[in-house]
């Protein structure tokens, strides 16, 4: 699935395939409310048809009982305009680094008379849209409508769409019009790779991104292990805002880390890497054994920063860490001087500095912070420690 689970009881629910005819039925499987990511386990319809041999164990007495061969049986149409769609908005990310989206939905007849034209109206940040869709949908066929883009500062959204108006009268079904979806958007931000290499123990591992107020940004896990075990990788796109640190937790329900101990089995790692494979955060294979929990603070310098200052060696801090001050050293002359802890309150600001050298006072709190330089080129941002 690509959203949410079957949970116990659950066997013996029907597998749709496009046309809505029943294709399979739930067997088993691992998946539960509490076990994303696991095994859904179904069977082929035709095999059941057969099943045991006998009418207690097999489908074709209860569904053909007089033999007639019959091969499907659609369903009961009892409504003459009825659009509905199919699955989750496309195209939307939960987290996106752009702020310009290209939002789809499927579009289905689920009316006995071929869906022709349908209006359907969309809506996100107080801003209404209307798409005027046209086409040929005979019954419980499907049809891709690329919707207009949206342009949208960062911010948490909902976007809700509607079809309305089938064929140009009113819908039979109303109940089925309306789709939503929840996301984010963090323009600006950066687009970060999370590479996970799992040991094969991997339905004991989860991790999560969380923010300096500790609100949870991302997670994953637990895994679906497969037999023989053997390792897996795991990768996933995630997008952070600049200028902000963050801390990476892995965890382990068993408490063994990360360690494997079947044969054949290597120890996992895990290394989070920017867009010019810069490593953030990384857990190597020698330290997979943490126990329950590892956590690891990272920062996101800025992307103008790195290129105009950092990656030519403008700026220079030392030492780092450090127990008394910061000594700053630029190739260009220094503008401005910035230090914020990690919930960004602003510790230190100094303007107007107009040289190539600069020392921080002495007095900051043991911690970690982000130092922002801006010069006559550029600006970027430097982690440091206080000890």
């Amino acid at each position: 699935w690509s959203d949410g689970v079957t949970e116990g009881g659950s066997s013996g629910s029907p597998l749709f395939d496009q046309n809505r005819r029943v294709v399979g039925q739930l067997h088993g499987g691992a998946s539960g409310c509490f076990s994303s990511d696991q095994s859904d386990e179904y069977g082929k319809f035709s095999a059941s048809w057969i099943g045991g041999g006998t009418p207690s164990s097999r489908l074709s007495n209860w569904l053909d009982p007089q033999n007639t061969g019959a091969e499907i049986i659609n369903a009961d149409v009892t409504n003459n305009l009825d659009p509905f769609f199919s699955g989750q908005i496309l195209g939307l990310p939960s987290t996106s680094c752009s702020g310009t989206l290209s939002p789809a939905v499927i579009l289905t007849n689920g009316g006995s008379n071929t869906l022709t034209s349908a209006t359907i109206n969309y809506s996100a940040n107080g801003s209404n849209y209307v798409f005027n869709w046209t086409g040929s949908l005979g019954l419980y066929e499907s049809d891709t409508v690329e919707l207009q883009n949206l342009t949208l500062p960062s911010g948490n959204y909902t976007l809700t769409v509607e079809v309305v108006n089938p064929n140009g009268t009113i819908d039979e079904n109303m109940n089925n019009n309306i789709t939503t979806r929840t996301f984010n958007t963090i323009v600006g931000g950066q687009n970060l790779i999370l590479t996970l290499n799992l040991d094969c123990y991997s339905s004991e591992t989860t991790w999560e991104i969380v923010d300096a107020n500790n609100i949870s940004l991302f997670q994953g896990g637990p895994y679906e292990e497969t037999f023989p075990v053997t390792n897996s990788t795991i990768t996933r796109n995630i997008c952070l805002a600049e200028e902000l640190c963050y801390d990476f937790y892995i965890r382990d329900s068993y408490g063994d880390g990360m360690t494997s101990t079947a044969p054949n089995c290597m120890d996992g790692n895990y290394y989070l890497n920017n867009a010019n494979d810069d490593t953030l955060v990384q857990l190597l294979q020698s330290e997979a054994n943490f126990q329950t929990q590892n956590v690891q603070n990272f920062c996101i310098a800025s992307t103008a920063g790195i290129a105009s200052l950092a990656s030519e060696n403008q700026i220079s801090i030392f030492p780092n860490p450090s127990e008394t001050e910061f000594n700053i050293t630029s190739k260009q002359l220094i503008k401005e001087i910035e230090i914020v802890d990690l919930t960004g309150k602003i510790i230190v600001s100094k303007t107007n500095i107009d040289s190539l050298n600069f020392q921080t006072d002495s007095n900051l709190t043991n911690g970690i912070y982000l130092i922002k330089v801006k010069t006559e080129i550029g600006h970027s941002t430097y982690k440091i420690v206080k000890e």
